[in-house]
């Protein structure tokens, strides 16, 4: 078959309804200083990513969904090429609505140098203007009449819709107000940051996690962890020593900064879903071709990889080894329209067309 093979790199998010996940318990018999400490313990890393890579990996591994990266801030999403360098595909240009990334607890601040410059439980990827007007300006509540700029999808503007002014995002050239819908999401990554890099944060300002503290305890109780930011949680920690960020296991975990919230979790009702999310290439094939199958962290498991002709019939099938990274498996021999179906014993996870030319 002679010509040139179209890859097209998709991502399938095949959805399963769910309520929050059941939290993790994490030293609920300890508290202050001794709480802390074993958090410091058992919650650092002790090996993580250059910067560059996690800065690739946040991009294609952690926010990477329905073929684009979104913009922690204002949502903003930017469509990646998989087969391009993440990182310099998303930056472009640099101009004000390309991506890059932020670190939610800036450098300025401590997050500078040694692991807490790449720990990627404190980074997000953000549009280029909003990153830089942010700055190291703390994170706050910003009373509306003294906002100066609002920020959503790729707008800036001094003159916010009032019908939708949750979600957008504040800057007044001295604090930094998150949309409501991610607000709980900074707040945890914050406390993550400072309580296992508190030597580092304190050195180079000791007054900023206080200025902040009370506001990131309203956030993380009004803003609970959902299934998403669960699934990214458990995401990085793979790449970090299985170190998870703790703030989002246990959510009473903040009780050594938020004493009024120490009592036990609650599983909350949520609209996020459990994401099982695949890596698909190339779906356009020739004939006998090696398609690869990616999972992502929550795909781990067995899982029987399908490809049935448009009768239902099954041409090829393979099984998912538990814990592996990559599958391959053989495009048909004859042209057509096939189904790729990922099942997990009689559920059908997710199906999507292939074609063989």
């Amino acid at each position: 078959m002679v010509g040139r093979i179209i890859i097209l790199l998709i991502i399938i998010q095949a959805q399963v309804v769910s309520g929050q996940y059941d939290y993790e318990p994490v030293f609920r018999n300890l508290h202050g200083e001794e709480l802390k400490n074993a958090v410091k313990e058992n919650y650092m890393p002790q090996s993580v990513l250059t910067l560059t890579q996690a800065r690739d990996t946040i991009y294609r591994r952690v926010y990477y969904y329905k073929d684009s990266v979104r913009c922690i801030y204002t949502g903003r999403a930017k469509f990646l090429d998989l087969n391009q360098d993440p990182s310099q595909y998303l930056f472009d240009n640099g101009g004000n609505i390309d991506i890059n990334l932020e670190h939610s607890y800036p450098r300025s601040k401590g997050a500078d140098t040694g692991n807490a410059a790449s720990d990627m439980h404190a980074l997000f990827p953000s549009r280029v203007d909003v990153n830089s007007e942010r700055g190291s300006d703390p994170y706050d509540d910003i009373i509306d009449s003294n906002t100066i700029r609002w920020y959503v999808g790729v707008e800036s503007t001094s003159n916010p819709d009032q019908n939708r002014i949750d979600v957008y995002s504040e800057d007044n050239n001295s604090a930094f107000e998150p949309r409501e819908s991610v607000k709980g999401n900074v707040a945890r990554a914050s406390f993550y940051f400072y309580t296992i890099y508190e030597e580092q944060a304190n050195n180079a300002d000791p007054n900023y996690f206080q200025s902040m503290v009370e506001t990131l305890c309203e956030w993380h109780n009004m803003d609970p962890v959902d299934s998403l930011e669960w699934v990214r949680n458990m995401i990085i920690a793979s790449y970090q020593d299985g170190k998870a960020n703790p703030f989002i296991l246990d959510c009473s975990l903040v009780r050594m900064y938020c004493p009024e919230l120490a009592s036990a979790c609650q599983i909350l009702p949520t609209d996020e879903v459990e994401k099982f999310d695949f890596y698909i290439y190339p779906n356009l094939v020739a004939s006998n071709e090696i398609i690869t199958i990616e999972p992502n962290y929550i795909a781990q498991g067995t899982f029987e990889i399908l490809i049935m002709d448009m009768q239902g019939r099954i041409i090829n099938k393979k099984t998912k080894a538990r814990h592996a990274r990559k599958i391959e498996i053989a495009a048909p021999q004859n042209e057509g329209t096939y189904i790729l179906a990922i099942r997990s014993d009689a559920t059908i996870l997710f199906s999507e067309k292939i074609i063989v030319y």
